[in-house]
């Protein structure tokens, strides 16, 4: 059976690549496959409480630990046939495990319970595990290819699932192509590229949101209150000017605060 060797921790890194942000992906701040409710899960402390700086801040080797203990391990993989192992774990990793178990059921045509029992894995000993694993990956495909963000991101996900080419290559560098080297028993297997061109730039943080900000606002805010409250209409203009002044300085000051402290 299989194990979580080194080459497929490196894969999954090389996959997954470093952090990123995109606007668009609903896991949000992600650093080497851990998303930051990932990490906050992890750590035992609530997603209120994690800050981004600590998902950009991740180590490789923390991230390899959470990888492997909520994808890898939930997923069964140790108990899978070589190849189909990795296939695995990297749906897992990417659309959750409870997805790549579903539809690994599916692909090999019994009941759908989401787990990895005697079941699953009589259905697996039956079947020719490269044939399987095609067949896997492809209905893996179909999903990527009917989600929301596939306009977004589906180019980098054809790479990481099917390779420059669709379908299996020697030499290609999909998982589809690497699984199959793998259940092949083949040694020299071309390891993922990360695809920079499909990694967005990370998200700045709306500096209106910072605490600093707000208490300042809200400051600006019980002056101007205090001013109109007790002053005749004459002091309207005042308290006018009161308002404009406290603009500029919120405005200055969140300019300052951005340029300190970028997220």
């Amino acid at each position: 059976m299989a194990k979580y060797t080194k080459q497929i921790q490196e894969w999954m890194r090389k996959s997954e690549g470093g952090y990123v942000n995109h606007l668009k992906d609903p896991g949000g701040a992600t650093n080497f496959g851990v998303t930051k409710r990932t990490l906050a899960n992890w750590r035992g402390v609530k997603l209120k409480d994690m800050d981004t700086k600590e998902v950009v801040q991740l180590s490789i080797d923390e991230a390899g630990r959470i990888l492997k203990r909520n994808y890898w391990d939930v997923a069964h993989c140790d108990d899978l046939p070589v190849g189909l192992d990795y296939a695995t774990y990297d749906y897992s990793v990417n659309s959750g495990p409870g997805r790549a178990i579903k539809d690994l059921q599916r692909t090999l045509g019994i009941t759908v319970d989401g787990i990895v029992g005697g079941q699953t894995l009589s259905a697996i000993e039956a079947r020719d595990i490269p044939a399987l694993i095609e067949a896997y990956c492809n209905r893996r495909w179909r999903y990527l290819q009917a989600l929301r963000t596939f306009e977004t991101f589906g180019d980098g996900w054809k790479i990481r699932v099917m390779g420059k080419e669709l379908g299996v290559q020697d030499g290609d560098i999909g998982v589809i192509d690497r699984a199959i080297m793998l259940a092949n028993g083949e040694k020299d297997i071309p390891a993922p590229i990360i695809e920079t061109p499909y990694k967005a730039e990370p998200e700045k943080e709306n500096p209106w949101n910072k605490p600093e900000v707000l208490g300042m606002i809200g400051s600006a805010l019980a002056a101007v209150f205090s001013a109109v409250s007790s002053a005749p209409i004459i002091q309207y203009a005042l308290a006018a000017s009161v308002v404009a002044a406290c603009v500029v300085a919120v405005i200055y000051a969140v300019k300052r605060i951005n340029a300190m402290d970028p997220a």
